[in-house]
C-alpha cells in the first residue's frame, strides 16, 4: 500500500460524461509523459458494487492530485463540483494545493464565468486538443509543486473582518433596530419587514451599490437605530433602508447589501405571485409527499431515544415524516424533502445505516441540492467516515439541536455550488460562520 508520501496515482482525473473523449486524451497524454492516473473510464479502477462517493474519495485520497477538466458542461455538474470540494479540503489539509484546472473549448473571455468563487485563485491551463502546443505546459504544471500559501496570502484577515463585523456593528445595531425601525418615516405596518437582512451572493462578488446592478431594488434611505458610546466618543448608528419590488408587491427591508440577489427574485418555479421576503426566507414547495424522512439505527437504544426526540420536535411544528429504519429498500429516502440521518459508531457499523446514507447524499447531488441531514450522537467529526465530511453536521448531544433542527428544516435545500468556499480558506472560513452560526442568533435562539 502506497504511503501518503508515495500516493498510488500521480493524477485523479475529474470530467463529466460529455468531456469522456477529452480526458481519454489528455490521460494519453500524461500515460506518455509516465504518470499514473485514475479516472472514472478506466478498467477496475471504479470498481462496480463500491459506493461512488467511496470511490471518489478513494481517488482523491490517493493521487497526488486531481485535475479537473472545466468545460461548460462540466460546471453544471454536481458531480465534478463534489471532487473538487473534496480536492481542495484534502488541499487546506495538507497545506499543499492538490489540485490543477484544464479549461477546454472556451475563449479567455469566459474564463470569468467558469473560475467562480474559490477557483478564481486555482493556476489554470487553457487547452485545445486540436493542437499539441499545451501538452508539455501541462506536464510542467503537474510537476511543479506549489504550496497553499503562494496563491492564498490572506491569512485570517477575512474571518477577523466577520467576527468585528458581528460583535461590533451587529452587537450595537440589532438591539435597537425595531425600535428605531418603527419610529422612522419609512415604516408601513404590514409591508416594512422588522428584521435585519444580510444578503449573500451566490458568485462571491460584492458592487458598489446594489442599485446599480439590480433595477427592481431602490435605496429608500438612512434611519437613526441607536446611539452608543465606542471609544469613548458617543456615535450615531445607521441602518440602510431598501425597496424592493416584484411585480405589484413590494417590500422594505433594513438591509446590509453583500451582493446580488437577483437569481432569489426570479425564481419561476413558483407558481403563485410572492411577497419577495417570502421567497427568501421559506423553502420552496416540492412533489414530496412529507417534509422528511427520519432513519436511524433502532438496534441501538440511544439512537433511538434521539430519533424519539427529533420526532417529538416535528410534531409539534405540524410537519409530516415518515420513519425510515427498517426498510430494506432505499425507496422511502424520496419520499421526503429533508433527509434526516441518526449517526453513531455503533449505527454506522451495522449493515444497513452507512449504505442508506451514502444513497441519501448520493440522491441529492445527483439534484444538485443538499437536503441530508445528519445527527451525530457521541462522535466527533474525525470520526466520520472520510467521503462525507463536507457535509453540514448538528449534534444531538448539544442541548438546542432540535431547535437547530428546525431552523434548518425552515431554509432551502443548499446548492452544492455553495459548498465551494466563497474565496481563499480565510473567506472560506467566515463564510462558513455566516452560513453555519450567523442564523442562530440572529433568528433569536441561544447557545449554552
Amino acid at each position: 500500500m502506497a504511503s501518503l508520501d508515495e500516493p498510488a496515482y500521480d493524477v485523479f482525473l475529474v470530467h463529466c460524461e460529455a468531456d469522456k473523449s477529452t480526458a481519454m486524451h489528455i490521460d494519453g497524454v500524461l500515460s506518455k509523459a509516465g504518470m499514473k492516473c485514475i479516472a472514472s473510464f478506466k478498467d477496475n479502477l471504479f470498481p462496480v458494487g463500491r459506493e461512488i462517493l467511496e470511490n471518489i474519495k478513494y481517488a482523491v485520497e490517493n493521487s497526488r492530485l486531481t485535475l479537473v477538466l472545466l468545460t461548460k458542461e462540466s460546471k453544471n455538474s454536481p458531480w465534478v463540483t463534489l471532487e473538487t470540494v473534496l480536492a481542495l479540503e484534502k488541499s487546506q489539509r495538507l497545506k499543499h494545493l492538490c489540485i490543477r484546472l484544464l479549461l477546454q473549448g472556451i475563449e479567455k473571455s469566459d474564463e470569468r464565468e467558469l473560475k467562480v468563487g474559490i477557483l478564481g485563485n486555482l493556476p489554470h491551463l487553457f487547452i485545445d486538443v486540436g493542437s499539441g502546443d499545451w501538452e508539455d505546459r501541462l506536464v510542467e504544471s503537474i510537476r511543479e509543486p506549489c504550496p497553499i500559501s503562494k496563491i492564498l496570502p490572506a491569512g485570517n484577515i477575512a474571518l477577523g473582518q466577520v467576527y468585528s463585523l458581528v460583535v461590533g456593528y451587529y452587537g450595537y445595531i440589532l438591539p435597537a433596530l425595531k425600535d428605531g425601525l418603527t419610529k422612522s418615516n419609512y415604516y408601513f405596518p404590514g409591508r416594512t419587514s422588522l428584521k435585519f437582512f444580510i444578503l449573500l451572493p451566490h458568485d462571491s462578488k460584492t458592487y458598489r451599490t446594489i442599485t446599480d446592478y439590480e433595477q427592481r431594488i431602490r435605496h429608500v434611505g438612512k434611519i437613526d437605530v441607536t446611539q452608543k458610546v465606542h471609544v469613548g466618543k458617543p456615535r450615531e448608528y445607521k441602518v440602510d433602508l431598501y425597496s424592493i419590488k416584484d411585480n405589484s408587491v413590494t417590500d422594505d427591508l433594513c438591509s446590509l447589501v453583500l451582493g446580488k440577489i437577483k437569481e432569489e427574485l426570479t425564481d419561476e418555479s413558483i407558481e403563485k405571485v410572492s411577497s419577495p421576503v417570502t421567497r427568501l426566507l421559506v423553502a420552496k414547495e416540492g412533489s414530496k409527499r412529507n417534509d422528511a424522512t427520519i432513519t436511524y439505527c433502532n438496534e441501538v437504544a440511544e439512537d433511538s431515544k434521539v430519533a424519539e426526540r427529533i420526532e417529538s420536535a416535528l410534531e409539534a411544528h405540524g410537519w409530516k415524516f415518515e420513519d425510515g429504519t427498517g426498510h430494506s429498500n432505499f425507496s422511502y429516502i424520496g419520499c421526503g424533502k429533508w433527509k434526516i440521518f441518526v449517526l453513531s459508531k455503533e449505527g454506522l457499523q451495522r449493515k444497513l445505516l452507512k449504505p442508506q446514507f451514502i444513497a441519501a447524499v448520493t440522491d441529492s447531488i445527483d439534484e444538485n441540492r443538499l437536503c441530508v441531514i445528519p445527527v451525530l450522537r457521541g462522535m466527533k467529526i474525525q470520526e466520520v467516515p472520510d467521503c462525507i465530511k463536507w457535509v453540514t453536521y448538528l449534534s444531538s448531544d448539544e442541548g438546542d439541536c432540535e431547535e437547530r433542527l428546525i431552523q434548518t428544516m425552515k431554509g432551502e435545500e443548499m446548492i452544492m455550488e455553495t459548498r465551494l468556499p466563497s474565496g481563499d480558506v480565510a473567506t472560506g472560513l467566515a463564510w462558513g460562520f455566516i452560513l453555519n452560526y450567523l442564523p442562530i442568533p440572529l433568528l433569536g435562539m441561544y447557545i449554552m
